[in-house]
């Protein structure tokens, strides 16, 4: 990344993906067609808004253009060249835009989406953030006991902390299926990784892994340094000399 200028970013960005859903979008503007009760039967209520309703169309239009406008400057663009990929969340690219905003002394603190460290979509921004020991903490919770009170219960979040580029930190701290602050202060919910500990345990994905204590991770990391993980190779014809 760039050099960036901030000392300090915070923020809990949208979780939204980078695509126009018809049923939201008509809910409020033409009921009919949001009930519709297939894509195909929607479509053809879409279309026939050109003679039927042509601002409500030309309305629908502008809206699907800019859509998919910013879902190909964020694929195709130089800014988010690792969290622009497959179908992109707002979430990822606005952590991957606050690590470049950031001084080299500088830190971000985000709440977002756990899959920040776990999904596929984020592990070039998960593994840049480790393989240049910037990444603090990861703290993911579950919403069980309605920390967010709005918030589906089912919703899993975390709380991110990167650091500038010269607060290089060995190892970063974890913490994972959390339903409440308070148990940020149990120290046994918490493990720690270092750069050579997660590729030891995904070594191809490069992905966090979650465990539920300490002893969990200790335990993996164990069997792992005595069995490694099996790694993808590159298809070749011809058997190792």
């Amino acid at each position: 990344f760039s050099v960036g200028g901030f000392d300090c970013v915070l923020g809990n960005p949208p979780w939204d993906k980078i695509n126009l859903k018809d049923e939201e979008y008509f809910a409020s503007i033409k009921q009919e067609i949001a009930d519709a009760p297939t894509k195909s039967k929607r479509t053809v209520l879409i279309e026939a808004l050109k003679t039927e309703d042509p601002d409500a169309w030309h309305a629908y239009m502008k809206v699907q253009h800019f859509h998919d406008a910013l879902s190909m400057y964020l694929r195709n663009g130089p800014r988010f060249p690792k969290t622009g990929v497959s179908r992109i969340n707002l979430y990822s690219v606005f952590a991957e835009h606050g690590c470049f905003l950031l001084a080299p002394t500088g830190r971000l603190g985000y709440v977002l989406a756990s899959g920040i460290a776990t999904d596929d979509n984020n592990k070039d921004l998960f593994w840049y953030l480790v393989d240049k020991s910037r990444l603090a903490f990861v703290f993911d919770f579950e919403n069980r006991e309605g920390i967010f009170k709005d918030v589906d219960s089912r919703y899993k979040f975390a709380l991110l902390a990167v650091t500038g580029n010269k607060l290089e930190s060995s190892q970063a701290d974890f913490a994972f299926y959390l339903t409440n602050m308070e148990q940020l202060e149990e120290t046994e919910r918490h493990f720690t990784l270092t750069r050579e500990e997660l590729y030891l345990l995904n070594p191809n994905t490069k992905t966090c892994p979650t465990f539920r204590n300490r002893a969990e991770a200790e335990l993996t990391k164990y069997i792992y340094k005595r069995v490694p993980a099996w790694e993808l190779q590159e298809k070749t014809d011809e058997w190792p000399g």
